[in-house]
């Protein structure tokens, strides 16, 4: 039986563009808990079974819609708020890169996509240190790369 070749949480990386070109993007370290979720929505029927119109019809789904989002939160490092407030004052969308990355070879890869900003949270206690969560919307498609 082969072994697993499971991906540990901090092999999870997110990075934002710089909208250069060639494109590169800047690793944000201070993420600490990352979510993709990717939904379709579909439009449903039913037609009869012409050789049994009276059998119950099984419904068809249809898919009327591919979506996805994103939630990441961390510690807030002072240097990297102007990014974050940048991007949600932005009506222009921004790329992310979404990388899961394999401790051994096989597997892993990477997503990339423009998103808005939907929340930007930032949060603190007295005797703690300010986080942060956003929440974002996927605008378009969310590409995936299989790593080498």
């Amino acid at each position: 039986m082969a072994t697993p070749n499971f991906i540990p949480g901090r092999r999870m990386k997110i990075s934002r563009s710089l909208g250069n070109s060639p494109e590169t993007f800047q690793f944000l370290g201070i993420i600490s808990t990352r979510t993709i979720k990717m939904s379709k929505a579909y439009a449903e029927t039913t037609a009869p079974d012409d050789n049994n119109p009276t059998d119950v019809p099984n419904r068809k789904s249809v898919v009327t819609e591919k979506s996805w989002d994103a939630t990441f939160a961390g510690k807030l490092d002072a240097a990297k708020l102007a990014l974050f407030q940048a991007d949600v004052d932005s009506e222009d969308p921004v790329r992310y890169k979404f990388e899961l990355i394999p401790e051994v070879t096989g597997g892993g890869g990477y997503w990339i996509g423009a998103v808005h900003y939907e929340n930007f949270e930032i949060n603190g206690d007295f005797q703690g240190m300010v986080s942060f969560t956003i929440s974002a919307r996927g605008d378009d498609a969310l590409t995936w790369t299989a790593a080498p």
